[in-house]
């Protein structure tokens, strides 16, 4: 058999061009994750195990808080005096410390039950156990637990010292990866960044929160001037009726005004809840629900008589 055979020239030209120019890399094609395996929370894996609901301080003694940048979704609300409180839903098995815990409100049930959460929490109010029984939730009050997943850090003054860890306190309440998860589904989309680049609302009291967007889609936090650890890409602020006493009181079956910040895009319009166990609807002037940008979101719930500002 005749082989045709190719001459010295042509094969040192062959390997010199391939020298210079290399065969490029096969590229694996991206990975589609399907939407319904995507945490309903924050538009981005994991697909999420009933949450936790953790009830945080923040006194200032309190300060820095941990875990609060583990937390999918973060509630700001009030409590008596002027102060608020954080409720931080975890899904995952973040091996974070978080805390310092604090007691319950009756009020905070409206919020868990949106969630299908358990709420982690540290004594509680008169109006608390009777809200639970009436909604037919569940709660661990983790006053009755004498070894982990909890403990006191004697570096810090009590009641501002409590903490836990959240992968030891899924386990300690038997959660495991739940795909019938009941709890409500936020919409996301995507958008283009918008010039609102700073935000700021100030409480009756006095008390003050500033936002600060950066160019990747996030918002840096600013405590009363102090800079927070954490950042989001969503804030929502829910404008309500908040009566001060010895058990403070929220309006939360109601409806009021609202804004919404994402990708330096500011938004105003209202919120609407009608029934306890129901979600709370975040609505455009159209009447048409706001859609979240994949990622962290933080809730204000504050007076009516704060002032929101943005620029």
């Amino acid at each position: 058999m005749w082989m045709k055979r190719s001459s010295p020239l042509f094969l040192c030209m062959l390997l010199l061009l391939v020298g210079c120019n290399p065969l490029p890399k096969p590229v694996d094609p991206p990975i589609v994750v399907p939407s319904e395996h995507l945490s309903p929370l924050t538009g981005k894996e994991p697909y999420p195990t009933s949450p936790l609901l953790w009830v945080v301080d923040n006194h200032p003694q309190a300060r820095p808080q941990d875990g609060i940048a583990a937390a999918d979704i973060i509630y700001e609300v009030p409590v008596e005096g002027g102060m608020t409180r954080f409720l931080l839903l975890t899904n995952g098995t973040s091996s974070s410390i978080i805390g310092p815990i604090r007691s319950a409100r009756g009020f905070f049930t409206l919020i868990a039950a949106e969630y299908d959460a358990i709420i982690m929490h540290h004594g509680e109010s008169l109006s608390f156990s009777g809200a639970v029984e009436a909604m037919g939730g569940t709660h661990v009050d983790l006053t009755s637990i004498n070894s982990q997943p909890i403990w006191r850090d004697g570096g810090r003054v009590a009641p501002h010292n409590l903490y836990s860890n959240i992968a030891q306190a899924r386990d300690y309440v038997g959660q495991s990866v739940n795909d019938d998860y009941a709890g409500r589904r936020w919409v996301f989309t995507t958008r283009h960044p918008g010039t609102v680049t700073q935000i700021n609302l100030r409480y009756p009291g006095g008390y003050s929160v500033e936002y600060r967007y950066i160019n990747s889609g996030l918002y840096e936090r600013t405590t009363e001037g102090t800079k927070e650890e954490y950042v989001v890409e969503n804030i929502l602020i829910q404008q309500t009726t908040v009566r001060d006493g010895a058990e403070v009181s929220v309006e939360l079956l109601a409806s009021g005004p609202a804004y919404f910040f994402t990708k330096g895009q500011a938004h105003s319009g209202i919120w609407v809840k009608d029934s306890p166990s129901g979600a709370t609807k975040f609505l455009d002037s159209k009447g048409e629900e706001w859609q979240l940008t994949s990622g962290k979101t933080i809730i204000h719930v504050v007076p009516i008589l704060t002032t929101v500002q943005y620029r």
